[in-house]
């Protein structure tokens, strides 16, 4: 079952869930700006407007749900900034870019002291907010890097092959990698609890299915079955969905054909309930 939030008019762009599960943070973008939003999942309050001038995207939230990191153009030049999801305080630098690169926030180490993201073109990248040191890269290439629930994996897309796949590599970076995708995929998504890995097919099309891949990791890396979730997404190029710490609930942006509302999915989010009922319906479940 699918269930719209009641958001102000999109259109609307990579919802992300904050690691306790109250809120959620995505952007939205028009000819005019580009802008952060919050909004509490209990629905008692309206969403509520983060950031205000230049152009701001690509929200993560930080790991004590506290912080919201996002990219933004406010300075007269493309950085990572991070502000209290609150709206208290003003937002605060946190990695300026090089010229010309595109840079988008990911994902954060278990203990939320260093940040990794991407630079579009450049690689996978690691800055340690608050920190001397400059920024490590991690991978000259790929992108949408997603980091394990224990922080020992990290998966990504890469088109070294030839068309846009999902790799896993150990973390710390050692070399060895692991192919977990094999007809075209990207934009991973680790299950909360580390056992399966999320990503879209078909990269071409804009309408992507959700796949579930079983993922065992001990006593070695091992690329289990991968399921079709009878789920379909809309995909403007940062991963457009997103699950709640609990497991129990994706959020995501519909096309058309699953949309349970008069509005445009380009309009609104949802969120899929008893989706792994939903699983159970398609595919039996062991």
């Amino acid at each position: 079952m699918r269930k719209p939030l009641d958001l102000p008019a999109g259109p609307h762009n990579s919802p992300r869930v904050s690691p306790n599960g109250q809120s959620l943070a995505w952007w939205t973008e028009d000819a005019n700006e580009s802008n952060v939003w919050v909004y509490g999942l209990s629905g008692i309050a309206p969403a509520r407007r983060l950031t205000f001038g230049g152009r701001n995207y690509r929200p993560i939230w930080t790991k004590d749900s506290q912080r919201i990191a996002f990219t933004s153009d406010r300075e007269g030049d493309q950085a990572l900034f991070w502000q209290a999801a609150d709206g208290s305080g003003s937002a605060e630098r946190l990695f300026k870019s090089e010229q010309g690169m595109r840079l988008q926030s990911e994902s954060w180490l278990p203990d939320g002291r260093a940040l990794i993201f991407s630079a579009v073109g450049v690689g996978i990248w690691m800055v340690a907010p608050g920190s001397p040191e400059k920024p490590k890269p991690l991978l000259a290439a790929g992108g949408n890097p997603n980091l394990s629930p224990d922080g020992r994996w990290l998966a990504y897309y890469s088109t070294e092959s030839g068309r846009s796949e999902v790799y896993v590599q150990p973390f710390p970076i050692t070399g060895g990698k692991y192919q977990v995708s094999t007809r075209g995929g990207d934009n991973a998504l680790w299950s909360p609890d580390g056992k399966q890995l999320f990503y879209l097919s078909n990269p071409a099309n804009e309408q992507r299915q959700i796949l579930a891949v079983d993922i065992q990791t001990e006593p070695s890396f091992v690329v289990g079955k991968t399921t079709p979730l009878p789920i379909q997404v809309m995909q403007s190029g940062a991963r457009d969905y997103d699950i709640t710490p609990d497991g129990r609930y994706f959020v995501a942006l519909f096309p058309p054909s699953q949309a349970n509302s008069n509005k445009s999915p380009s309009e609104q989010i949802y969120v899929t309930l008893n989706w792994f009922e939903d699983l159970k319906q398609h595919v039996p479940v062991k």
